[in-house]
This record gives structure tokens, sequence and C-alpha cells, in this order.
């Protein structure tokens, strides 16, 4: 029994040390290898794939440049003051320019880097620019009309009463409408108006000069308004009453 289990594990160590053993054995044990890491990638890949997707980057919104205000009327003695908001932009620095001109000349009339138009000698329509530093490609526009409109100084003004205003530089059947043409803001007053409200240009008033609206009011009172300072309070005031020689105007009178 003893010699049999000797030949048995010498049997054993044959087949152990036999070549066709060795070689099973290799490629037993390269795919289990083989198994394992192939195990391994897998769980890899299958934790990469159930990661969420990464979200494309938010477009930055594009560089809006905005002049105020957008329309303007000056007579040739008068500046008009720029305000240039850029949007969507760190640098809010911009550029400007008069009919194309970068910063203006004589001709058109001159703009400093703070917005301040100075009108020509001349009338006419000009076109103020305002171009973002960070994005030349992005700007705002805004009208100007220098012109040389003395006023309104009459019923409908002029003695024929035509109401025509010859001298209208900006205005047009195209853009007299409900979009672009209405008011702008009102006064107050201490009663109703039935004459003719009258407009003067570069009425020099307490040191500066006005475009200036006079109004007279069925209360014997007149009113001088600056025509561009939707502020409300007058220029100046007077009233002509004086009782009891002078006093309002019965409405009976004005029916």
């Amino acid at each position: 029994m003893q010699s049999m289990r000797l030949r048995s594990c010498h049997k054993a160590l044959e087949i152990i040390s036999s070549p066709e053993f060795e070689i099973k054995a290799f490629w037993f044990i390269a795919l289990l290898v083989l198994s394992l890491f192939t195990g391994c990638s897998g769980g890899g890949n299958s934790a990469i794939s159930n990661q969420s997707p990464t979200s494309p980057p938010v477009p930055k919104p594009p560089i809006e440049v905005t002049l105020t205000p957008a329309v303007a009327s000056i007579s040739t003695v008068q500046t008009q003051q720029y305000t240039a908001t850029v949007a969507n932009s760190i640098n809010s620095t911009v550029t400007w320019e008069v009919d194309g001109v970068q910063g203006g000349n004589v001709i058109v009339g001159s703009i400093s880097p703070d917005g301040l138009y100075t009108p020509p000698p001349g009338e006419a329509m000009h076109i103020i620019t305002a171009t973002s530093v960070e994005d030349p490609s992005k700007s705002g526009s805004g009208i100007i009309t220098v012109n040389f409109l003395s006023g309104v100084l009459t019923y409908h003004n002029d003695n024929t009463r035509s109401g025509q205003n010859l001298h209208e530089l900006m205005l047009t059947p195209s853009n007299v409408n409900t979009v672009t043409f209405g008011k702008l803001f009102s006064f107050s007053v201490d009663g109703y108006i039935y004459a003719q409200p009258l407009y003067v240009s570069n009425v020099p008033i307490a040191g500066q000069l006005h475009n200036v609206v006079f109004v007279a009011t069925e209360h014997d009172s007149v009113y001088a308004f600056d025509a561009n300072n939707s502020g409300g309070t007058p220029l100046w005031h007077t009233s002509f009453i004086v009782p009891p020689a002078v006093t309002t105007v019965p409405s009976g009178d004005v029916a």
C-alpha cells in the first residue's frame, strides 16, 4: 500500500511535470488573468458611462450699446450731453463719432470723450455714434438736429396763420406716428389755456440759454417753461391779477 501511494504520488508528480499539463496550465492562467483584467476594465467603463455628461458652457450674451437721448434737437449755440450705456460688458468705455468722424470736426460738430456734443454753426442733421471699446463691432447711434429756428412767435407760426414750419428738418410723414411721436411730458398751470403757446429759442435766463415755452392761462397767469426740461418747475411765473380791478377771466367771456 505504501508503494502504491508512492507511485500514485510519483504519478501525480509525473503528471504535474509533464509538458502537456504545463501547456494547459499556462493557458488556464493566461485566460484567468485576461478575464480578471477584462472584468476590471469593464467595471471602469461602466463607472464612467454612468457619470452625467458635462454641460456645454453657457454662451455669453452679446454686448449692447444704447445712446441717450436717441433723438435731440438744439440750436447752433447750444450743446447736447449724451450718455452711452454698455450692457453685458466688462469694459463700459466707448469711443465717439459724429457722422462717422472720430471725435467730430468743425464741419459736423465735435464731441468730447465724455459725450458732450458741440454743434457747428450751420443747420443740419447729424448722427452721433458710441462704439464699445471691448467689442468695436457693437455700437449705438442717435440723431441730432441743429437749426436756426428762432421760435413760434405768433399764432400758427406766421402772419398768414399757415401753421407751417418751413425749417423742419427731423419730422416727416413717415416718422410722425404713435410709435415714435407723441407727448414727452406735461406742465401744471393754474387755469385753462386758450391762447397759442409760444416758443422762443436761446433765451438767456439766470445766466443760461433756454428754449422757452410761454403759456398764458384763463387765470391771468403767464408761465415760462424750459422746453427741454421735464422737471415741471417753471423758469418763471407771473400773475396779472390785482383784485378787485383785475380778476380771473370769466368763463362766459371765452365760451
